[in-house]
């Protein structure tokens, strides 16, 4: 054999040593990160539970203060169990709902405001105290990211 064909068979044996090696990682690390039909089950009850409420509570800040309707739903959200799910899931989720109850600090200074909540949001935006409620609103979109997340 010539060395250049060595060579070339040499790259051509380590290429597919490397590939193979790479593919068990993958393997392993999906393994490692995916999780049971029961957690699946749990995640899915959560998130269906978490939805059904979060429509009651986009519209009940109509009768109620936006602050009233963010208390319900968080007092909502903690009966919701998480147990069977995903760990990270659960602290993920947790963290949402303290991320909600958060929001109080701006919105119990608008006892009389009434209307959709994601129409209250915008004109929570444009008051005085826009710049904090921006900053708590965004963490709440946060946490729901690391939920939808860690429901993976």
């Amino acid at each position: 054999m010539k060395k250049r064909e060595v060579i070339g068979l040499f790259l051509i044996i380590a290429t597919v040593c490397f590939l193979s090696s790479c593919d068990r990682s993958i393997q392993r690390f999906q393994q490692q990160n995916q999780i049971s039909e029961a957690e699946r089950a749990c995640v899915d009850k959560v998130i269906a539970i978490d939805d059904s409420i979060g429509k009651i509570r986009n519209k009940e800040c109509q009768k109620l203060s936006l602050s009233q309707t963010i208390s319900n739903y968080t007092d909502k959200m903690k009966k919701i169990s998480t147990e069977g799910c995903p760990k990270e899931f659960s602290k993920s989720f947790n963290q949402h709902i303290d991320s909600w109850k958060n929001l109080l600090e701006v919105t119990d200074k608008y006892p009389e405001m009434r209307g959709e909540m994601h129409d209250l949001f915008k004109e929570l935006e444009k008051s005085k105290d826009s710049a904090v409620f921006k900053k708590l609103k965004n963490v709440v979109w946060e946490t729901w990211d690391l939920v939808e997340i860690t429901s993976k």
